[in-house]
């Protein structure tokens, strides 16, 4: 009788979980990045422009 190839039920089990995990603490951080570029994009029209005094210097 050959033996049976593939994955039991408990490690399937422990996978689904390391990948919950891993997406509860990665989609937050995600969405936080998301966030600060759309903040960055929306200030940066009202940072003032450098002289070519102040780029010299």
């Amino acid at each position: 009788m050959e033996k049976q190839r593939g994955f039991t039920l408990i490690e399937l089990m422990v996978v689904i979980g390391i990948i919950a995990i891993l997406s509860a603490i990665g989609i937050p951080a995600y969405q936080n990045s998301l966030r600060k570029a759309a903040l960055t994009a929306m200030l940066q029209p009202f940072e003032p422009t450098p002289t070519a005094h102040e780029l010299s210097a």
